[in-house]
């Protein structure tokens, strides 16, 4: 343009008006018909429309370098966090009724894209909750998520791994296969339990100056050792142990204890109320309710009073010292001294005496003094059971009274049975015809005490019969059982006839067989006498 310019200054007019109507094209030299050359300026091109750039795909950032082996790791710096499994509490064991403190783990992302990651309860839903759940990590960045666990029960059974479950977590990272992390947790405390709890523990009547005694059991069926502490609020009662021990109690889990608890009246009254205040240890959590308290009651009766109505010696052998040698009772005193006297209803004729407990005969119909407020201890001695004796049950019973002024007392009544056997043979003779030169004849050697006794058996000829003629099966040394019931008890036995050869037809032989107790049999009854015994040829 300029040059255009610069060539147009050296012409005409005219031919510069000829040259710019000239048909040359753009930026060309035209000549004009007088010869005039000019220079046509080039129009300028149009400025083309720009063309968007395609989004780039994420690429790595330039100069990253994974790190390790590249991918996701799960880590946890908690000292809980044990070969893959989250151990809460102390070391998977969480007191009933707290909860334990949350445990952090780390997810790294070790490769050099973001990662995204999502986390699944697969078990254990109920016990755990995650924080955050899900998200996403930045490339060579770390995210930290919280295992948060629920609170254990106040009341739970202690089985291990009960609270358990498994927490998966996935990740987008290539080739991740995914990690499972095992969440323990255990209940952990003492279940005290015992059936007297909260149930009335009611003593006997028990007369001034005696004591009565009580146990009853608790066990603990929890997993961690306690103590359990027994108090009383009235010097009537103590709570210890059946050696003197005290009202403190250690108990180690699935072990248990019998405390005893002691009752001893001071006075005469018709109700001694108490409680027993039971304490669990408070170091160690309660898996189960609190432990009930136990109401106490006692009594002790006033006047003068038996400590039994009924004495029972069961059997005693015939002919032998009584055993048990004696039986006790006590009679006490709960006002001011006294006396007592005692009887046997048979009299004379019974079967007892009554002793002190030093063994000094109490008369019958002989008054005995009784101090205020003491007691005395008695004995009740069998005699012996002499021969011929009835075996039938209590067949050697009586009754025992006393009396004491403004007293009615009730009787005492005395049973015993006597015991032994009672041998004899069926039949009551033996006897046989002998054609053959040889027969037998069946017997029994029976029992009808409740005693089974050993014995042999005697057979003595007469002569001219000899120790040949009678024989007989049954070896010595034989016991034969006591009756069952109303039915004898019995062996069988065989005699054997031989009378002597040579001898006249129709001669009679004779002997006597008799049952011979060992010395050790006890015999209700004396021994029947011989059994005769005859055969003729």
């Amino acid at each position: 343009m300029i040059l255009g310019v610069l060539l147009a200054l050296e012409l005409p007019v005219a031919a510069i008006l000829a040259c710019s109507s000239s048909s040359a094209p753009p930026g060309e030299l035209a000549a004009q018909g007088d010869g005039a050359i000019i220079v046509k300026e080039a129009a300028p091109e149009p400025t083309p429309e720009p063309t968007p750039e395609p989004t780039p795909e994420p690429t790595p950032e330039a100069g990253c370098m994974p790190l390790g082996d590249g991918g996701a790791v799960v880590t946890s710096a908690s000292t809980a966090y044990v070969d893959g499994g989250l151990y809460f509490g102390n070391d998977g064991s969480v007191g009933c009724g707290t909860q334990a403190g949350p445990i952090t783990m780390t997810i790294s992302n070790n490769t050099c894209s973001s990662i995204t990651y999502t986390t699944t309860l697969t078990t254990g839903s109920m016990y755990y909750a995650v924080t955050p759940p899900m998200g996403t990590i930045p490339a060579l960045m770390e995210q930290a998520i919280t295992v948060n666990p629920n609170p254990v029960p106040p009341i739970s059974a202690v089985t291990p791994s009960l609270y358990d479950g498994a927490l998966s977590i996935v990740t987008t990272a290539p080739g991740d296969p995914g990690h499972i992390v095992q969440l323990h947790e255990t209940a952990y405390g003492a279940i005290l339990t015992s059936s007297q709890f909260g149930m009335t523990l009611a003593f006997p009547a028990t007369s001034v100056g005696t004591n009565a005694t009580m146990g009853f059991a608790v066990t603990n069926l929890g997993n961690a050792a306690t103590t359990i502490s027994f108090a009383v609020g009235s010097p009537y009662y103590s709570v210890g142990t059946a050696d003197g021990g005290g009202p403190v109690f250690t108990l180690e889990p699935g072990l248990g204890v019998t405390p005893v608890v002691t009752f001893s009246p001071t006075a005469a009254q018709n109700n001694y109320p108490d409680t027993i205040t039971v304490t669990p240890g408070p170091l160690v959590p309660l898996c189960a309710t609190t432990p009930a308290n136990i109401p106490l009651s006692g009594s002790a009766p006033t006047g003068v009073t038996l400590s039994t109505t009924d004495i029972e010696f069961g059997f005693l052998q015939c002919g032998q010292s009584p055993t048990p040698a004696y039986r006790t009772l006590t009679i006490t005193n709960n006002n001011a001294a006294t006396t007592f006297t005692p009887n046997f209803g048979l009299g004379a004729g019974t079967f007892y005496r009554l002793e002190d407990n030093t063994g000094t005969l109490l008369p019958q119909g002989s008054p005995v003094a009784l101090g205020a407020n003491t007691s005395a201890t008695l004995r009740v001695v069998p005699n012996v059971i002499t021969p011929p004796a009835s075996i039938a049950n209590d067949a050697f019973s009586d009754t025992l009274t006393f009396q004491s002024p403004g007293v009615t007392l009730p009787p005492v009544t005395l049973n015993e049975t006597a015991q032994g056997a009672i041998l004899f043979v069926m039949p009551g003779n033996l006897s046989a015809t002998s054609t053959q030169g040889t027969t037998t004849q069946p017997f029994t050697v029976n029992n009808s005490g409740n005693l089974a006794a050993t014995y042999s058996l005697s057979i003595v000829p007469a002569s001219p019969a000899n120790a040949s003629t009678f024989t007989t099966n049954i070896l010595p040394g034989t016991t034969v059982p006591a009756a069952t019931g109303t039915t004898a008890g019995m062996t069988n036995g065989e005699m054997t006839f031989v009378p002597p050869t040579g001898t006249d037809a129709f001669t009679q032989y004779t002997g006597m067989m008799t049952i011979v107790p060992a010395t050790t049999a006890v015999l209700c009854a004396q021994v029947p006498g011989p059994t005769d015994l005859m055969v003729q040829n």
